[in-house]
């Protein structure tokens, strides 16, 4: 949405005020809305978290070799799929800026996490050691 909106001249946002009536109005955003958004994210968050752990072995007692790191890790990469998903879903006008921003953050997380699972870390923090080749 805002990622090549530009200010307009005074005169023309005087000259198309039907543009500018949903603010006051509180019609596009408002209390109900956001409640609703805080909803939505709180069901896609459950949603990942089950669907996540349930692919991964679900909460028996031997769940495979995976720890907390990397499950938390998948589950964080779903929600960030869902984030970028729902972005998309909702951008009513795509631009190439647009699209490379969304990609670009989808693969700017998972070349995170593999960097940081190999990284060198001082002794003792070394929990997230290979989660990267897990995920």
């Amino acid at each position: 949405y805002g990622l090549c909106e530009v200010d307009v001249a005074p005169a023309v946002a005087l000259s198309y005020p039907q543009i500018y009536r949903e603010g006051p109005r509180e019609t596009e955003l408002n209390a109900a809305k956001v409640i609703l958004w805080l909803c939505t994210a709180v069901l896609h968050a459950t949603v990942a978290f089950f669907v996540v752990t349930a692919a991964l072995g679900g909460f028996g007692g031997d769940t495979g070799a995976l720890g907390l790191g990397e499950r938390g890790t998948a589950i964080n990469a779903a929600v960030v799929l869902i984030v970028n998903g729902k972005l998309a879903l909702e951008t009513g006008h795509w631009t190439r800026l647009n699209a490379a921003c969304v990609g670009a953050s989808v693969a700017i997380w998972f070349v995170f996490v593999v960097a940081y699972s190999w990284a060198a870390l001082p002794v003792g923090a070394n929990a997230f050691l290979g989660v990267g080749a897990a995920v």
